[in-house]
């Protein structure tokens, strides 16, 4: 869906069309809890899952009303493997798409897999129970929202590099803010920050990516980075999950936002990220 995207807006407003779209993913952080909630209480896990699955139907119909054509192209003589590849090796052997896919999967392993940490976090520290988890999940809908409604307002290429420097930077400083938090409006401030500086950062990273990549192999590398972000998300959440039985929800956050912070800090020695951090082109992003 999202390699749709360039095929149906100017290259000029990319930035803000792909802005608007992650509106509408992670403004569901912020409907969603609050939709559910009743519906829990009023009907059950079950009525919950009917709603979403209604909701699903809604946005099938949408899909199917969609006439854009993809201008991807393949090599019908390679097959499904050999196309497949031709995207896998242009997002390693381009360098800064696979640094950037490389930045993202180290974002979202460290800053962006909070949520199973929430309950425990909630319940232990700040004594909200399940209502300050829905709180919480909520806070971080309405920053994903402001964030990336504030990215529509954007116009053209300059900056986006800058932006990921410092959204990057906000996203490992609010984990911390919310590690330190000691009661519910506290939280719920640091969540919404986490929310708009790591809902930011995707869209930044993904426009960029969108705007580098050739558009007859964009489709393949973008499926390339949403493997790499929601893989090792998941897999990190996991991890998140099993440690918070043993370690409080606080000091893994603390220790997932330094590495993470760490991480942003090198990558300012990398030739090819910090030239993109200080406002390289993205002319000059394509002939990297």
């Amino acid at each position: 869906m999202q390699a749709l995207v360039p095929n149906m807006v100017p290259r000029e407003h990319l930035l803000n069309a792909l802005a608007l779209n992650s509106a509408s993913q992670h403004g569901s952080r912020l409907v969603g809890p609050g939709l559910t909630g009743p519906v829990l209480a009023a009907a059950g896990a079950g009525g919950a899952f009917f709603l979403a699955s209604a909701f699903y139907l809604v946005s099938l119909g949408l899909v199917l009303r969609m006439k854009t054509v993809s201008k991807g192209a393949v090599a019908p003589s390679k097959g499904v493997l050999g196309n497949l590849l031709a995207g896998i090796t242009y997002a390693y052997s381009h360098r800064l798409v696979a640094l950037i896919i490389l930045l993202v999967a180290v974002h979202c392993a460290f800053t962006m897999s909070f949520e199973a940490l929430l309950p425990s976090l909630s319940e232990g520290r700040l004594g909200a129970g399940g209502e300050g988890f829905s709180y919480l999940m909520m806070a971080v809908g309405a920053g994903s929202l402001v964030g990336t409604l504030a990215l529509a307002w954007l116009k053209g290429e300059k900056g986006q590099g800058q932006l990921v420097l410092w959204l990057g930077l906000l996203s490992g400083l609010s984990p911390l803010a919310l590690a330190a938090s000691t009661n519910l409006p506290m939280a719920g401030v640091s969540a919404a920050a986490m929310g708009l500086s790591q809902a930011g950062f995707m869209t930044v990273t993904a426009t960029i990516i969108q705007s580098t990549v050739p558009d007859a192999i964009r489709g393949r590398v973008m499926s390339i980075y949403v493997l790499h972000a929601g893989g090792v998300m998941s897999f990190a959440n996991l991890a998140n999950g099993s440690l918070a039985d043993y370690i409080t929800a606080p000091v893994l956050l603390t220790v997932a936002a330094a590495v993470f912070l760490g991480a942003l800090l090198v990558s300012l020695l990398v030739p090819t990220l910090r030239r993109l951090y200080v406002g390289q082109s993205a002319t000059e992003r394509a002939a990297v």
